[in-house]
């Protein structure tokens, strides 16, 4: 397992992208903005793709290009072993995109455009240049070897998927497919790496599973989907309650039921207000909060360690979906007030 010492390139080189990542003033100022245009200007100094952006589909390229791009150049600094860690920031919106594809295949419709083809050394841009890459289940998987976590992440999503015989599972199981992507790497890291990599990473799984359980509930998906998409995993790194949480998605419960239950299986995870829908936007909150509570911590820690990259990786991601949020919402001419407060980026 690598020690302190293999991180000595690393390191610097975390610090410089945290210079590179818009700070919460300016994505402050993008919110504030009078249009989408007056927006991109103040963004397109830290993303350059933004520059070129008319659409919302082109600004979520150049976002994803941009994310992509980061997570590629630390990742080859960083020591044997230790680059799919980094690389999960990326392939986690990758996976979204591969699990869409998926189920299109399972279905028999025809895949959608991969939003994340703009990442050039992504899977997904394969299979944009190549329609015939996502022609099968198998071809969808084989572009993911490449990538390990991610290859193992899928082809557990197609078992799962195949043995319910039932595509929705694949949109449901985003959150295991996320954790698999983001922990399977950490088994090869040294252990204070592991230990600052899940404080930055398990708050947002977290919410994500709780999210996944409520969507199951309220969309009354049957018992064996939700049983598929929500495995009983052992987790020794963030400690969700993966088998509470679908044993509490396999029943009939009203909502109130639903949300005493979330609380009572993650009761840190600031799931507060009166309905599911409150209480999820809350969680959501308090996972940025977490999230980037842990990563500016891990700028101010000593030895060096693979945290201080997956900490600029977790801030840029935080700041992708700060920007691709208030941009979509200017596109669409929304109030700042109708979704500031949502990305806890208000003043």
């Amino acid at each position: 397992m690598p020690g302190s010492a293999a991180y000595a390139k690393l390191a610097p080189a975390a610090r410089v992208a945290k210079t590179l990542i818009p700070a919460l003033e300016r994505i402050r100022d993008a919110a504030s903005a009078a249009d989408l245009q007056e927006a991109l200007t103040v963004l397109r100094e830290y993303v350059p793709g933004l520059s070129e952006a008319r659409r919302p589909g082109e600004v979520e390229e150049a976002l994803y290009s941009w994310l992509g791009s980061l997570a590629l150049h630390l990742s080859k600094l960083a020591p044997e072993g230790a680059g799919d860690a980094l690389l999960a920031f990326a392939l986690d919106d990758v996976a979204l995109d591969m699990l869409a594809i998926l189920e299109a295949v399972e279905s028999g419709s025809r895949p959608p455009r991969p939003a994340t083809a703009s990442i050039e050394w992504a899977p997904t841009a394969l299979i944009a240049r190549d329609p015939e890459a996502a022609s099968s289940v198998d071809r969808v998987l084989d572009v993911a070897k490449p990538f390990k976590p991610l290859h193992r992440a899928l082809s557990w999503a197609v078992e799962a998927a195949r043995a319910a015989r039932e595509p929705r599972v694949y949109t449901l199981a985003h959150p295991a497919v996320s954790y698999i992507i983001y922990t399977q790497p950490l088994g090869g890291l040294d252990a204070d790496s592991a230990r600052w990599v899940s404080r930055i990473v398990c708050p947002m799984l977290r919410h994500r599973a709780a999210r996944a359980a409520a969507q199951a509930v309220l969309q009354g998906l049957e018992p064996r989907v939700v049983a598929a998409a929500i495995p009983p995993i052992r987790d020794p790194y963030c400690r969700i309650p993966w088998g509470g949480l679908r044993e509490l998605a396999e029943r009939e419960v009203e909502e109130d039921q639903l949300l005493a239950g979330l609380r009572q299986l993650l009761p840190d995870q600031g799931l507060e207000g009166r309905s599911i829908v409150e209480a999820l936007e809350a969680s959501y909150r308090r996972a940025r909060e977490a999230v980037r509570a842990a990563a500016l911590q891990a700028f101010e820690s000593y030895p060096l360690h693979l945290g201080l990259a997956v900490a600029a990786l977790a801030l840029a991601r935080l700041s992708l979906e700060s920007m691709r949020a208030i941009l979509t919402a200017k596109a669409l001419r929304l109030k700042p007030e109708q979704y500031i407060e949502a990305l806890g980026v208000e003043a």
